[in-house]
């Protein structure tokens, strides 16, 4: 403002302009001011209820004065009459009413709206409480030819006051109905623009165009469109399009396509004769049209529930151009809408719009169909080429092989016809350097003709030729081939007069059509048949070759003829071929004028139709030319197909023959003749034509390896491969190499991805072959010995597991007998030495099962556990009391001195204590009578725990210090010195401490000097509470101190034994059972509170008893599983089960009352 202001004051002619244009416009203001007063003056209010203006109230006239010099639309609706009275800035809003509505009551001069505003005006008087409304959408009429418009308003309605009593309401209003109708279609606009971005084809533009049209309810009350079909042959029928959001379309139910008719061919009252010649006129006259429909009762309603009677159609051009339509659009128009002002704007700028998608989605649609082309055609290409390269390098192969062997012969002077120096005699390597490349021949010349007629420089040379006669020399030609397959060739040919045809195309026609037909029946019969006959008032040469072969699924006929394509998994001879024969064919035909049809049904057969016409005029003479004799190459030709699924029958191999067993799966004979040939003086070899062959092979004798082609008829590589992995072990582990002309990274990945070993491109050498042959089968022999171990270290396994229960079951019952016996104290010295000798001996047979057990799963790697943070204090203690009773009867002084200030590490607390227990066992062993042993453990760091085990007895000399920690190794073994065991103990105690990442040594000065071991493991410097146990059990609570057991145990000395224990000697009540089912059976009589059950029950294991009767029980109760399986993957079953504790047998007096402890009481 202050830059305007400082202009204005620097260019006084600039300031005087707009001096002079405010004073002209308050001049103006005055005048219509001045008018309307005047108009006022004019009026008879005599009947009012204050008479003449001129005796209204004061307070009255100043207010209807103050208004009228206001520039904002403002009124005053006066008396009890509400008497109209405006200024001038209310004369848009009345338009056509003014003046006539100047001094009229509010019932006469808004009577359109009386029912919205006369409760509104009548209860501000009464009320004297103003209000103020925005965007009050009011129906106004100010064009009287229009009628009532849509309009919205912002009003404030305020009291007018005579002193102290409302007489009147003053009103204020703001039109925003540009605003509101502003914001409405600009988002319809906005939503079709972004239409036009992500639509991509012309049926989602039209379908997504006319939804965002049925979300703007207010100004299209119904909308749908015509659409010009463009695919039909009739391009006067028009298809329709609705939007599914739209309810209100019901009455086109039956209008689907409509055409555009001339007047009086329909009938003139039906809706489908309206829109048809509305489409009619549209198109005509290029521009939109307006029709009623008032007289057809359609049902269409507006947002604002007023019946549409009016029909908008307008013409969607394609791509601007006036002579070609998308179509027409129709909607329903707004009954309140003005097509003269913004609506028929906003109408058109839609159309617009809505073509713009059409084109733009179009012009996608387009590029679209162009890319797809490119991708089928680059598709296409690839796989001509992977094919091309397929047939160049299975010949390049057989000719290289034999080439090779040839220079070998010619270096060792041995070049003769049956040369014993070569792996393939000269005579069959010739034959095939011969037969393939006849077949490169025949496959660069079928290339070098497609080339030719893709560039269009073959041209027809036509020559009088009798067609019969040449066509039966053709057909003759694979006579003896069908014949030899079982194929049989039936010939049907009743034309016999000469036409004009080019004999050379006709040839290569008739032999394609043959070949095809031959290579795809595998039985059956071809039926071959030229006639002649007249259609279009033409003569023409028909000829049809039926076959009952494999047959041609519906997809795949339309693709039929195109260029490099080619069926796949189809059931034919071989898989031979680059996908251009039955396209030269379908160019062939055309170039004779002629057209060519194919009817097929899968497994049925295919039958293709060929008509040319007769007597066509050209030049006479002949096009055949020939630059190596034809009928050598059609020779070859023929032999190469009647060879390509022969198959040769396997040899009987002697018994005695253990060579590796090769099995080749090729669909080319002489690559299985080639290969076969190589390998066979090294290994045995096998043959198979395709996948399927080779599985049923596979299923009758298992090869140590498979030589694999990937493209074959029937079942290819791939998909056997992938069947082999999936068959039992001994057949999913057979090796496989890929012998394949596909050298695409690709086709490498997808083949070695599916379960082959090896992947070898054609052409490949016979050394690179033989070395890498070689190398899988050390590898299988490696993959079978380490198969045959693994079973081998199982059945020790289950060997180990089950000697050891055997071993400790029977110890169970004796064990508690004599620790029975030992507690009743007999007097009899003799009775106690013996009970003492029976039980040392028998927890020595436990030692040194025990020992066993654990040497043999530390040597195979197999012994795991689990480490949790512990006090090693109390586990010391522990194996120190276990050891004590044997140290006092030496009578050795046994003592355990703690140093240490951080007693905690990581261990696992049943194998530490079987560490420093198996330690103390050997230093009782080799500690003389009266000697002493102590333990002693310390912080040598902060990091470090030492447990030194010290001793009094023979001592190491120099030479053990080595391997007094090798197995069996019993120290001071020799006639004098016996001092028993396996020599097990310390190898185990060691490694278990490395188990436990730690170090175990012994030092000693010498014999009769005593012995230290010293462990070290890592210590952890913050010391948590002493764990718990590691398994998660179920607390519950026994109220009495007398429990019921229910006692589960197959083998009646032990049940006996502890039967007795468990009742007599400690008080509790106990119910028995030898199987499964009897203790089901006892369990549903008896309500015990903790069972004891072996694992190995005749009839059912202990781990799915305690999980039935968990079922069933109603109860809770302690479990505890005891068996003579130890191992730890033993004892973490027994848990994951459900079992709470586990005990290993044999189950001395000691452990059987900790366990019972551990139940909670």
């Amino acid at each position: 403002m202050e830059e305007d202001s400082s202009f204005v004051s620097e260019n006084p002619s600039k300031r005087q302009k707009l001096e002079e244009r405010e004073k002209d416009d308050r001049n103006k203001m005055i005048d219509n001011s001045l008018g309307l007063w005047n108009l006022c003056q004019t009026i008879d209010f005599s009947g009012s209820e204050f008479g003449e203006m001129k005796n209204w109230p004061r307070s009255v006239r100043s207010a209807v004065r103050t208004m009228m010099g206001n520039r904002v639309a403002q009124c005053v609706f006066v008396g009890k009459e509400l008497l109209f009275i405006y200024n001038d800035g209310y004369l848009p809003i009345l338009g056509d009413k003014h003046p006539q509505v100047m001094g009229r009551s509010l019932d006469f001069a808004f009577s359109e709206i009386i029912d919205i505003v006369g409760p509104l005006m009548r209860s501000v008087v009464e009320t004297q409480q103003p209000v103020y409304m925005t965007d009050t959408f009011l129906p106004l009429i100010s064009d009287l030819e229009q009628g009532q418009e849509e309009r919205y308003f912002n009003f404030c309605y305020s009291p007018l006051y005579d002193d102290e009593e409302s007489i009147g309401t003053s009103v204020v209003a703001y039109e925003t109905t540009n605003s509101v109708l502003g914001i409405r279609r600009t988002k319809s606009t906005r939503d079709l623009s972004q239409c036009a971005i992500s639509c991509t084809t012309t049926k989602g533009a039209i379908t997504n165009s006319l939804d965002i049209l049925a979300q703007n309810e207010d100004d299209f009350c119904g909308s749908f469109l015509f659409v010009k079909n463009q695919e039909s042959r009739d391009q006067n029928l028009f298809t329709l399009f609705r939007s599914s959001k739209s309810l209100q379309l019901d009455f086109l139910n039956n209008l689907e396509t409509l055409k555009p008719l001339a007047s009086g061919s329909m009938d003139a009252l039906g809706l489908s004769y309206l829109l048809s010649t509305t489409i009619e006129d549209v198109l005509k006259n290029k521009e939109p049209v307006t029709v009623s429909i008032e007289r057809f009762s359609l049902g269409l309603m507006s947002s604002k529930q007023l019946p549409v009677t009016k029909l908008y159609a307008a013409p969607l051009y394609h791509n601007n151009s006036l002579n070609d339509v998308w179509g027409v659009l129709f909607v329903g128009l707004n009954p309140l809408g003005n097509l003269k002002k913004s609506y028929g704007d906003f109408l058109q700028v839609v159309t617009s719009h809505i073509e713009s998608n059409l084109n733009c989605a179009e012009g996608r649609e387009e590029e679209y169909r162009r890319m797809q082309e490119m991708e089928e055609l680059n598709h296409a290409k690839s796989v001509f080429f992977s094919n091309i390269s397929h047939e160049f390098r299975t010949p390049l192969t057989l000719m290289f092989g034999p080439i090779e062997e040839i220079k070998k012969s010619i270096t060792s002077g041995e070049l003769t016809s049956e040369s014993s120096s070569s792996k393939i005699s000269l005579d069959k390597s010739m034959e095939l350097l011969e037969r393939n490349t006849f077949r490169l021949y025949r496959l660069v010349n079928d290339l070098m003709e497609f080339a030719k007629v893709e560039a269009q420089k073959t041209a027809p040379v036509f020559d009088s030729l009798n067609i019969s006669e040449s066509t039966q020399r053709i057909v003759s030609d694979f006579e003896d081939i069908c014949k030899r397959k079982g194929i049989d060739l039936s010939i049907n040919i009743t034309a016999t007069s000469n036409i004009l045809v080019d004999e050379n195309l006709w040839e290569r026609i008739v032999t394609n059509l043959l070949s095809n037909a031959f290579k795809y029946t595998l039985k059956g019969g071809i039926e071959v048949q030229l006639g002649a006959l007249r259609r279009d008032e033409r003569d023409w040469i028909e000829f049809k070759v039926k076959d009952t072969g494999c047959g041609i699924s519906k997809e795949n006929i339309p693709h039929l003829f195109e260029r490099f394509y080619r069926v796949e998994n189809v059931n034919g001879r071989s898989h031979e071929g680059v996908g251009i024969g039955l396209s030269l064919v379908d160019q062939y035909v055309k170039l004779l004028e002629g057209t060519i049809l194919v009817e097929s049904e899968l497994g049925v057969g295919t039958c293709f139709t060929l008509t040319i016409p007769m007597n066509k005029g050209g030049k006479p003479g002949t096009n055949k030319t020939v630059s190596l004799d034809d009928n050598v190459v059609k020779t070859w030709s023929l032999r190469q197909d009647m060879m390509c699924d022969d198959e040769e029958e396997d040899r009987v191999f002697p018994e005695n023959d253990q060579r590796p067993l090769i099995l080749i799966v090729d669909d080319n004979l002489d690559m299985r003749s080639y290969l076969s040939g190589l390998l066979e003086h090294d290994y045995r070899i096998i043959q198979a034509k395709n996948g399927q062959v080779a599985m049923d092979k596979v299923s009758q004798v298992v090869p140590d390896m498979v030589l694999c082609d990937i493209m074959m008829p029937k079942v290819n590589g791939i998909s056997f491969v992938k069947w082999l992995r999936e068959q039992r072990e001994e057949i999913a582990l057979i090796s496989v190499i890929f012998l394949t002309a596909k050298a695409r990274g690709g086709v490498k990945s997808e083949a070695l991805d599916s379960g082959a070993d090896d992947y070898l491109t054609k052409p490949f050498s016979a050394d690179e072959l033989f070395a890498r042959i070689r190398s899988h089968i050390k590898l299988i022999k490696a993959r079978k010995d380490a198969i045959v171990k693994s079973i081998e270290d199982s059945k020790k396994d289950l060997f180990l597991a089950s000697l050891s229960h055997e071993l400790r079951t029977p110890l169970a019952p004796v064990l508690l007998l004599v620790e029975e016996l030992n507690a009743k104290n007999f007097e009899d010295k003799e009775v106690k030495e013996l009970l003492k000798t029976i039980h040392q001996n028998i927890k020595t047979e436990i030692h040194l099962i025990d020992d066993l057990l654990d040497f043999m799963k530390l040597s195979k790697g197999k012994l795991t556990f689990h480490t949790e943070l512990a006090n090693l204090v109390p586990i010391i203690e522990n194996a120190l009391q276990l050891v004590r009773v044997d140290g006092e009867e030496k009578g050795l002084e046994l003592k355990f001195e703690n140093k240490a200030k951080n007693c905690y590490a990581n261990v696992n607390d049943t194998k530490f204590k079987q560490i420093v227990w198996n330690l103390l066992r050997n230093a009782i062993k080799f500690t003389p009578r009266k000697g002493f042993i102590s333990i002693i453990m310390e912080n040598p760091s902060p990091n470090l725990l030492r447990i030194t085990v010290k001793d009094s007895g023979v001592g190491l000399g120099k030479d053990l210090l080595t391997s007094i920690f090798d197995p069996f190794n019993q120290g001071h073994l020799d006639k004098d010195h016996q001092f028993g065991g396996l020599g097990l103990g310390l190898n185990i105690a060691l490694k278990l401490t490395l188990l436990h990442n730690g170090t175990l040594r012994a030092e000693s000065n010498g014999i009769n000097q005593g012995s230290e071991f010293i462990i070290e493991i890592p210590s952890q410097l913050d010391p948590r509470s002493p764990r718990m146990n590691e398994r998660k059990r179920e607390s519950w609570d026994v109220s009495i101190k007398s429990m019921r057991i229910l006692l589960v145990e197959d083998n009646k000395p032990t049940l006996m034994v502890m039967n007795r224990i468990l009742s007599q000697r400690l008080g509790h009540t106990v119910k028995t059972a030898e199987s499964f089912g009897e203790a089901l059976q006892v369990a549903t009589q008896f309500t015990f509170d903790l069972l004891i059950s072996d694992i190995g029950l005749p009839d059912r294991s202990g781990v799915e008893l305690v999980q039935e009767l968990k079922k069933i029980s109603n109860h809770k109760f302690y479990s505890v599983a005891a068996t003579g399986f130890g191992a730890e993957s033993d004892i973490d079953a027994c848990f994951k089960a459900g079992f709470d504790n586990h005990v290993t047998k044999p189950v001395s007096f000691a452990v059987l009352s900790e366990m019972l402890s551990n139940v909670k009481t």
